[in-house]
């Protein structure tokens, strides 16, 4: 489904003659490997994808992306595919509509230019959040205390925290939301 996803949004961007796919912190490459493949059987999407980015620091992990996603160099690379730095990787498609795929360290590394399409099925789920409780005094951060037993429970800060004094002026909440969470560097990284 997400690669139906990613063809909707392009439609509704208003179908532009380019588009990037950028993965942020991709795993093993398999939903990478199944957007691309789903993609695949719309030809129109597939000749707009100009290439496929994944924000990928370990080496380790990019080689199994690389397996997974079945690259390989491509016919106008001249460098040998264990050097990493300046090969330029192919994905095959769907009648020949190949994709180019690279790798980078840093989301700053992808290039800019043209619509871009991103996804992060993990990575912003690994940013620690903090939950906010709306009381009668105000925002209060829930935190995690020892109860008698020595088991964990959840406890409402009494006085406000750093973080909620820092986080909490900007929550935006529907009537009647008491609870919320609020991960900043996921955040930070989705506004990116």
């Amino acid at each position: 489904l997400i690669g139906v996803w990613f063809v909707s949004e392009w439609q509704r961007l208003g179908k532009p003659a380019q588009i990037r796919i950028v993965e942020v912190g991709p795993g093993r490459g398999t939903l990478c490997a199944d957007i691309l493949r789903a993609t695949a059987t719309w030809p129109p999407f597939r000749d707009a994808l100009t290439d496929v980015h994944l924000v990928e620091p370990s080496l380790t992990l990019r080689v199994e992306q690389r397996r997974t996603l079945q690259a390989r160099p491509s016919h106008t690379s001249s460098t040998k595919p264990e050097e990493t730095k300046s090969v330029e990787w192919v994905v095959e498609g769907h009648e020949g509509r190949d994709a180019r795929v690279a790798w980078h360290s840093s989301l700053e590394d992808v290039p800019h230019g043209i619509p871009t399409l991103f996804i992060g099925q993990e990575v912003l789920d690994a940013f620690p959040p903090y939950q906010f409780v709306r009381t009668a005094e105000g925002w209060r951060e829930k935190l995690v205390d020892l109860d008698d037993q020595g088991g964990f429970r959840f406890v409402l800060a009494p006085q406000p925290t750093p973080a909620s004094r820092a986080l909490a002026p900007h929550i935006i909440t529907e009537d009647g939301e008491d609870t919320v969470e609020v991960a900043p560097g996921a955040t930070s990284t989705r506004e990116a």
